[in-house]
């Protein structure tokens, strides 16, 4: 018996073969492709630190690092106030006990008040899990609004989400429930509000 040492000789059958062919002309836009990508992830890098450059650059230049600082503090008190608040919404024109009253009494009735609120925003709330204090100083003349601390702050969204349902409520339907916002929040808030008007 004598066996070919020949490595070039190869047995394909038709199928295989008409399969073959077919990749064969995948190759070229494969490569193509490859060749593309490559050049795009280049081309990042190179932008990624161009920029890191500029940012390198503007940090070690003392007169940009002294006026960027303020803004930065800004920024970093803007950040910790809104995590602060996270946790809380407001309620608005929610009626309030006269002067007259002992604190205790118009504290008992607000809880009683944010409760029945809750009851109907979400009664899976849990009503031992929040506290609630009035915003800003006593007046006859208006409702003062009432904030509400609240352990977790899925609690927050799954209140203000569901707080369209006071409408349907004759007691409550002049209600209004909203995130506690900073001032820049609802700077921006209101300005989105007034140019969705224009």
């Amino acid at each position: 018996m004598t066996r070919s040492k020949s490595k070039s000789i190869k047995i394909v059958c038709n199928q295989c073969n008409n399969n073959m062919s077919c990749l064969k002309d995948l190759r070229t836009p494969i490569t193509s492709l490859q060749h593309e990508l490559s050049s795009s992830i280049n081309q990042l890098k190179t932008e990624f630190q161009s920029q890191l450059d500029d940012i390198n650059v503007k940090l070690t230049q003392p007169s940009q690092q002294c006026q960027s600082t303020p803004v930065l503090e800004e920024v970093v008190q803007e950040v910790l106030e809104r995590q602060k608040r996270a946790k809380n919404i407001v309620i608005f024109n929610l009626p309030e006990q006269s002067n007259n009253s002992s604190d205790e009494i118009r504290k008992e009735n607000d809880n009683l008040l944010v409760k029945n609120v809750l009851n109907i925003t979400n009664p899976d709330v849990d009503f031992e899990n929040f506290s609630v204090g009035r915003m800003g100083r006593f007046n006859e003349s208006r409702n003062r609004p009432i904030k509400v601390f609240f352990k977790n702050e899925s609690d927050v969204f799954s209140v203000v989400r569901s707080s369209k349902n006071l409408k349907n409520n004759l007691r409550f339907k002049n209600v209004n429930i909203s995130f506690d916002r900073t001032p820049k929040q609802s700077e921006l808030y209101n300005q989105l509000k007034t140019e969705r008007r224009i």
